[in-house]
Formats: C-alpha cells, sequence, structure tokens
C-alpha cells in the first residue's frame, strides 16, 4: 500500500534512525540526511549500552 511513498529524515542521530524503522518496514523508500559530517565530528549524545535484558518489559499492564 505504502509502496513507490519516499519519505526524507532530517537527522541521523537516534531519534532520526528510529522513525526510519516503520516506513522502511511498510516498503518506503527512505533516505536520511545528516549535516554533520562523521560521528565524531563533534562531541554530542550519549551512549547506550543494551544487555540482555534489553528486551524485557519493566512494566506490566493492569
Amino acid at each position: 500500500m505504502l509502496r513507490g511513498l519516499r519519505v526524507v529524515v532530517a537527522g541521523a542521530g537516534l531519534g532520526g534512525l528510529c522513525l526510519t524503522q516503520g516506513p522502511l518496514r511498510a516498503g518506503c523508500a527512505v533516505q536520511v540526511f545528516e549535516r554533520d559530517t562523521s560521528p565524531d565530528a563533534r562531541r554530542q549524545g550519549c551512549r547506550l549500552h543494551l544487555d540482555a535484558r534489553a528486551g524485557l518489559t519493566a512494566w506490566r499492564r493492569p
């Protein structure tokens, strides 16, 4: 249904890259644009570490 749709994402940070997953899985063409020349072009953000517990749910539905 969404094939042929083209999506442009401005910013290759955590939010931008997460945002691309939905359209990609739906079959859309996605382009991601980033202004920084490399991942270490400037000091920014934080580091994430995902261990074996990453997929576990921390909350339960009532």
